[in-house]
């Protein structure tokens, strides 16, 4: 049978001289590998353009049970990026963003409120004219409400720390250290409860930033089976 659906191209690899594997997160099939031949040759049947990490496209496909590998019949640009590619800061920022969902998201099934979730991140990280500095934490944050590892919220976290290997405010540090300070608690407290809109007004200074990105990578070790390196963290570090 035929689907027809947008999704989320979170990663291509080669395959053969001509060939690539691309995962694809659909709207209708949740996560999704597709073999597309030829694409590498001098007249390929789509644009190779089209399958860069990050881009959001409407495809037909075909959907065949039992098959690990599908094949896609229509693919088109579902979103034309105007900035993205070319800001090295946003683009680091949404191959980060990939990666992370990529490692983490593996479920073959329809899941609509994840997908607009990361569908519309992705499109506010190419149109917002606001600073996206904080994008990639609050993303971070609010991904594990979706992968069932949210951390447990408190109304009032003054005072308190971040249990990581819990995933809880305790009022003491935790006696096996995997524990956010009281400052790094704060921030936690206040991603998870912005909007996507708000994120960029969450005031942090460089080296918070990068504390917490690091606190909440550590976070995602404990709560997330095999979860691996992620190569794109060294980059995205470097830029912001």
């Amino acid at each position: 049978m035929l689907i027809k659906t947008k999704g989320i191209v979170f990663r291509t690899v080669k395959y053969g001289e001509t060939s690539v594997i691309c995962d694809i997160y659909t709207e209708e099939r949740g996560l999704q590998s597709y073999i597309i031949n030829s694409v590498r040759s001098k007249k390929p049947k789509f644009h190779s353009g089209l399958l860069q990490v990050t881009c959001l496209v409407d495809l037909v496909a075909y959907a065949k049970e039992g098959k690990s590998l599908q094949h896609i019949k229509e693919l088109r640009a579902a979103q034309v990026y105007q900035t993205l590619p070319f800001n090295i800061v946003k683009s680091s920022v949404g191959l980060f963003m990939a990666e992370l969902a990529q490692k983490t998201v593996k479920e073959s099934e329809q899941n609509l409120p994840l997908f607009s979730f990361l569908y519309h991140t992705f499109v506010y990280l190419d149109i917002t004219p606001h600073s996206i500095i904080n994008l990639h934490l609050w993303f971070a944050v609010q991904l594990t409400t979706f992968l069932g590892i949210m951390p447990d919220e408190q109304e009032d976290v003054t005072e308190q720390f971040f249990d990581l290997r819990n995933g809880k405010y305790v009022n003491t540090p935790p006696p096996h250290g995997a524990f956010m300070g009281i400052e790094q608690s704060h921030f936690l407290a206040l991603f998870l409860n912005s909007s996507l809109e708000e994120s960029y007004s969450i005031v942090l200074t460089t080296q918070q930033r990068r504390e917490f990105i690091k606190n909440i990578i550590q976070y995602y070790q404990f709560h997330v089976d095999n979860f691996q390196e992620l190569k794109t963290f060294s980059v995205l570090q470097e830029v912001l």
